[in-house]
């Protein structure tokens, strides 16, 4: 939409209040946090463990000490969230919306189990990351297995990941 156009509709009324000023020169509306978009590989903070998931074991790991065999997947855009598809499958990330098991790539569309929210992770350095399960709205953790597991109640109790681009 290019002019302000006649009528009173929503899209008008969006519009007007996107775009006109504002009387103490700060922006009406800022910018939300994103998730990362894209091809990725993931790191875990503390331990410098990568991930892994493949077509014979679905369930993420975090487990390797070198990147050469780690997941890489994709993160493509829903809004406020994303999914994570595992590009060697073509299968969506999936959290168990009870918290008891570990994430898995095994679904073939994304809906409600398949959408995370990642975030800047509070109180780590600059691109390390929170990821909460819109499942269950319960925060990624690392068992003592390795298994990525949501079920952390706060954000503190969650793993801290890198998104290294692939």
């Amino acid at each position: 939409m290019t002019t302000w156009g006649g009528g009173q509709t929503h899209t008008n009324e969006l519009y007007f209040i996107g775009t006109r000023e504002n009387p103490v020169s700060t922006p009406i509306c800022n910018s939300l946090a994103q998730n990362p978009l894209g091809t990725f590989r993931l790191q875990e903070y503390t331990s410098y463990n990568w991930v892994a998931a493949s077509s014979t074991n679905t369930n993420l790991t975090a487990t390797l000490s070198s990147n050469a065999d780690a997941a890489i997947f994709n993160s493509t855009f829903i809004p406020n969230s994303s999914k994570l598809q595992l590009t060697s499958t073509g299968q969506y990330v999936t959290a168990d919306g009870s918290g008891d098991y570990a994430l898995s790539a095994t679904r073939t569309t994304a809906s409600a189990w398949e959408q995370f929210i990642i975030r800047q992770k509070s109180g780590a350095p600059g691109g390390v990351y929170s990821i909460l399960a819109v499942s269950n709205s319960l925060y990624v953790t690392i068992s003592s297995e390795g298994w990525l597991i949501n079920n952390g109640e706060v954000e503190a109790d969650s793993a801290g990941f890198y998104f290294v681009k692939s």
